[in-house]
């Protein structure tokens, strides 16, 4: 990403970096031009998906079952065989796999099948304050929204909607432990998350149903697949703010950055010799 970064203000005319690749032959006509328009905060223009609903949608049936299975069933391994003796590094080293199924789907799926570059999954080059102020805010924004989720279920006494992901198991990892934990957690599964779910079905969604309609509906698939009661709402608002940091720069990177900095952060607090609830945090 380096010697990519230009510190450009985000302007309308500066929209123009969200065009997508025309190499490939795409945008013959109007519609298909470039250009999806935003709604309100979704202001700002992305470009329209080479790729359909319907190849997001086989992606998804075809490869998010290997991903979760292959993970668990490489983590049971790892376990059964000796090779990992810690249930949880192993249910770590294990989910591997569905970031790495997620990545393959917006490849095979998007890049590949369309014969279009990597550009058409939002990696182009976009203005410093994209990757910086703009990600900082949505993180900000997402934490606070997590908290406050947090301490209402918790005063409320509604055990099922408190935020647990598990991260007293993670923080019971020694120090050897915890550097895969970071590398998987913290950056693979982030980087592959967006690229699926902003940078292909985001994009797909808001081609066919507009910018709005498409990051909530891409947001709420995005809570739902974590497949956990208590993190629904958090991780819904969180996906807004993603959405909105994609179509917005009309590149990958800045909900990347953004995405990241949350998990990590929440990785490292862990580590710190405080007692910080982990309902709090978020990954």
């Amino acid at each position: 990403m380096e010697g990519q970064l230009e510190d450009k203000p985000e302007t309308e005319e500066n929209c123009s970096q969200c065009a997508p690749d025309q190499s490939d032959g795409q945008g013959t006509s109007d519609e298909r031009r470039g250009f999806i328009e935003g709604t309100g905060l979704f202001s700002c223009r992305t470009s329209v998906a080479p790729w359909s609903l319907r190849d997001v949608i086989v992606a998804s049936v075809l490869l998010f079952p290997v991903g979760v299975g292959g993970s668990l069933g490489l983590g049971l391994a790892l376990i059964r065989t000796g090779l990992v003796a810690d249930k949880t590094l192993a249910a770590v080293l294990g989910s591997v796999l569905l970031p790495t199924t997620l990545l393959a789907g917006a490849w095979i799926f998007g890049v590949r099948r369309h014969k279009v570059s990597l550009n058409s999954l939002g990696f182009r080059r976009t203005s410093l304050t994209s990757v910086t102020w703009l990600p900082l805010v949505a993180l900000s924004i997402g934490l606070s929204a997590t908290a406050v989720y947090a301490l209402l279920a918790q005063w409320l006494g509604i055990d099922i909607l408190v935020p647990d992901q598990g991260l007293e198991e993670i923080a019971a990892l020694d120090g050897a432990a915890m550097l895969p934990t970071f590398a998987i957690v913290g950056l693979l599964a982030p980087f592959a998350e967006e690229v699926f779910f902003r940078g292909f079905l985001l994009a797909a969604l808001a081609s066919v149903i507009g910018g709005l309609r498409g990051a909530l509906v891409s947001s709420a698939i995005f809570s739902v697949a974590h497949l956990n009661v208590g993190t629904l709402a958090p991780i819904f608002v969180m996906g807004m703010l993603l959405a909105w940091l994609y179509l917005r720069t009309g590149s990958i990177w800045p909900p990347i950055v953004a995405h990241a900095a949350q998990n990590l952060i929440a990785l490292t607090v862990l580590e710190l010799p405080i007692e910080t609830p982990a309902a709090y945090l978020q990954t």
